[in-house]
């Protein structure tokens, strides 16, 4: 698996999770090892549906899953200030503390 690029920081799966369950577009994750899958509410195909996310270390989620993740279902917003009041992150750049 390619190393994720120390610019962007990662996500803790259980705030991700929780993240993306308040959006109330999901039934719920489902856990296989490292994977996580996390399927959408609807009547299309459950293939369509399905996001599988993988664990680049335990507990965390990369920046680039997750922010696809964000776009498509509309929690962007929420994860880029979950991003700035974890991780001290901010688009375009980190904080000087």
């Amino acid at each position: 698996m390619p190393e994720q690029s120390s610019a962007y920081p990662s996500i803790d799966k259980l705030a991700l999770l929780s993240l993306a369950l308040s959006t109330r577009r999901f039934e719920g994750p489902i856990v296989i090892g490292r994977s996580t899958a996390i399927v959408a509410k609807g009547k299309q195909p459950i293939f369509k549906r399905t996001t599988i996310l993988r664990e680049i270390e335990p507990g965390q989620i990369t920046f680039e899953q997750v922010t696809g993740l964000a776009i498509k279902h509309g929690f962007m917003s929420a994860l880029l200030t979950w991003f700035e009041q974890n991780k001290q992150w901010k688009d375009g750049g980190y904080f000087v503390i």
